[in-house]
C-alpha cells in the first residue's frame, strides 16, 4: 500500500494534468451517447462546503498569530449563520444529472457563476431559486430565447406577491427540487461536508471527481429503474 506522501504526489500530479475534469467530461460524454441527459430545461443551484476558519494561536512571548488556513476560501452568511469555505455551483437537467459545475469562494454570490455554467449548453428553460432573480439576467435570457423560470421573492417597496406569482413559484419549485439531489448524495451518502484540501484549484478538481461519481451512481439507478433513454 503506498504511503501518504506517494498518494499526495499522485493526486497533485493528476490535478495539474486536469485529469479529474477529464474524468467528469468522459462520464458526461457517455451519458450523452446513451441519451440519458435531457435537453431543454436546466436547473442551477449552489451549496456551501465549509473549511477550517482562521484562528489565533498563542506563541512564544504571549503573542498571537494566525494558524495556517486556506486564504482562498471566503465567508458567507445563510439563515443567520456564518460559514467559511467554498461554494459548489451546479447545472443539472430535470432528471438530476449534473451537466456543468464550478467552484468558487463562499463569498461569491450564487448568480455570479451562472454564465460560466451556461456556457456552451443548450437551454430552453432555466430554473433556479430566488437567489438568481434579476431583471437584467431575465432580459439576457429572453434575448437568447430562454424561458426564465426563477422563483420570485417579495421586493421591498413593491408590495406582496400576487396569487398568480405564488402559483407560478409553486410550479417552479416542483421542478427545481431535483437539483438538491446531488448535494444530498454528496453530503449524506458520500459524507462530503467539509473541504479536504486547501486552495481553489485542488478543491475544484476534487469536485469534478465527486460529481462524476455522483453521475455514475445516478445513471445506474435510472437504468435499473428502467428509465427510457435516447428520448432527449
Amino acid at each position: 500500500m503506498p504511503d501518504e506522501t506517494t498518494i499526495c504526489k499522485f493526486r497533485n500530479k493528476i490535478i495539474r494534468m486536469g485529469l479529474m475534469k477529464w474524468i467528469f467530461d468522459l462520464v458526461q460524454s457517455k451519458m450523452d451517447e446513451q441519451g440519458l441527459v435531457l435537453r431543454g430545461g436546466q436547473i442551477v443551484d449552489a451549496t456551501i462546503i465549509s473549511t477550517a476558519r482562521p484562528r489565533l494561536k498563542e506563541v512564544e512571548g504571549g503573542k498571537k498569530e494566525k494558524q495556517a488556513y486556506d486564504e482562498e476560501a471566503g465567508y458567507t452568511k445563510k439563515r443567520e449563520q456564518i460559514y467559511y469555505g467554498y461554494k459548489l455551483h451546479i447545472l443539472t437537467d430535470r432528471r438530476g444529472l449534473v451537466k456543468r459545475i464550478s467552484t468558487s469562494s463562499a463569498s461569491v454570490h450564487d448568480s455570479q457563476q451562472l454564465e460560466e455554467l451556461l456556457e456552451g449548453v443548450e437551454v430552453e428553460e432555466l430554473y433556479g431559486d430566488s437567489g438568481y432573480m434579476s431583471k437584467e439576467r431575465e432580459a439576457k435570457c429572453k434575448e437568447r430565447g430562454i424561458k426564465y423560470r426563477v422563483i420570485r421573492r417579495r421586493v421591498r417597496g413593491e408590495g406582496e406577491l400576487s396569487e398568480a406569482v405564488r402559483k407560478e413559484n409553486k410550479e417552479i419549485a416542483k421542478v427545481r427540487g431535483v437539483v438538491e439531489l446531488p448535494f444530498a448524495i454528496l453530503k449524506r451518502w458520500m459524507g462530503y461536508r467539509v473541504c479536504r484540501f486547501r486552495g481553489l484549484e485542488k478543491n475544484g478538481a476534487y469536485h469534478f471527481l465527486l460529481i462524476a461519481m455522483y453521475n455514475l451512481k445516478r445513471c445506474y439507478g435510472m437504468i435499473k429503474k428502467g428509465v427510457q433513454v435516447a428520448c432527449a
